[in-house]
């Protein structure tokens, strides 16, 4: 069973949704933290990991990367979130959702990122699949 966060604006009137994001019977979706930076870094400055970006990521364009989802989280409520495994608490990847620019149009980005040691596993097609229903009621929420 998917237990979804409650969504709704806070005291402030931002849009926040409170962690954990989502659980699947085996996986844990939560905002990333400063302190994550270890697992991310290691992931992104892989070559092989990232061989569909331009290039590996360095530890200070990971650390920019969770500062800008912070960011996020406090401006709309969402942005890309840490995948934890709920048996072991690792670090699986990150996957969500984000505003993006492209041609000039506001628009929405569903992605996701796993550890290469969990390719071919189902956790990308999963959490879509879930992320899908989470981000239509948040963006009814926030007036997208």
């Amino acid at each position: 069973m998917t237990r979804l966060a409650a969504i709704g604006r806070t005291s402030t009137g931002v849009i926040g949704a409170m962690t954990p994001i989502l659980e699947t019977p085996h996986l844990r979706l939560r905002e990333f933290r400063q302190d994550d930076l270890d697992n991310l870094a290691a992931m992104v400055a892989d070559e092989d990991q990232m061989r569909f970006y331009p290039r590996p990521k360095t530890r200070d364009e990971a650390s920019a990367w969770i500062s800008r989802n912070l960011a996020l989280y406090k401006e709309y409520g969402f942005g890309f979130w840490f995948i934890e495994s709920l048996p072991t608490s690792g670090f699986l990847g990150y996957c969500g959702i984000r505003p993006l620019t492209l041609e000039g149009a506001l628009e929405m980005e569903i992605g996701w990122h796993t550890k290469k040691t969990f390719w071919k596993q189902g956790i990308a097609t999963e959490l879509r699949r879930r992320l899908g229903t989470w981000r239509s009621d948040a963006l009814r929420c926030c007036g997208w």
